[in-house]
């Protein structure tokens, strides 16, 4: 990676950063969070994580939050590839990476250390041009909560 993408890649996270902290608002309580991290900049990838605190989630703020920087990750961040992954077990977690449009690839057996134990882990991914190609639409119906 040259210079130029390196700078590129700088000012478009510092923009980032910077409209994350406008759209929770200064007088707003926390809600929650949602972020890239695990960056390949020369792979253009990143993974994408979520939480939300109790009383913020049924609402459809979470899936609202991760499309908004999902979008902004294939678009003007010039990521090719959003990672997610959510324990099996977590039902709502899913229904979030299939209301943002994430289509799930796939399981990874016992990848995650939890205080109940091992989970399995569903992986779900969007890519640039998912939307043209109708991939997202077809991601509503690919992860099905509580199954494998």
């Amino acid at each position: 990676m040259n210079e130029p993408e390196l700078l590129f890649y700088a000012r478009a996270l510092r923009r980032l950063v910077i409209a994350e902290a406008t759209l929770i608002g200064r007088s707003l309580p926390l809600l929650g969070r949602v972020a890239l991290k695990s960056l390949v900049l020369a792979d253009g990838k990143a993974e994408l994580a979520y939480w939300m605190v109790p009383s913020a989630r049924g609402a459809g703020l979470c899936p609202s939050a991760v499309m908004v920087l999902t979008r902004w990750a294939l678009g003007q961040g010039r990521f090719h590839r959003i990672e997610l992954e959510h324990s099996t077990a977590n039902r709502a977690s899913c229904r979030v990476a299939v209301k943002a449009g994430f289509e799930k690839e796939g399981v990874r057996r016992g990848a995650w250390l939890h205080a109940d134990g091992w989970h399995d882990v569903h992986l779900h991914a969007r890519i640039r041009g998912d939307e043209r190609s109708g991939a997202c639409s077809a991601a509503r119906t690919a992860c099905v909560p509580g199954q494998n």
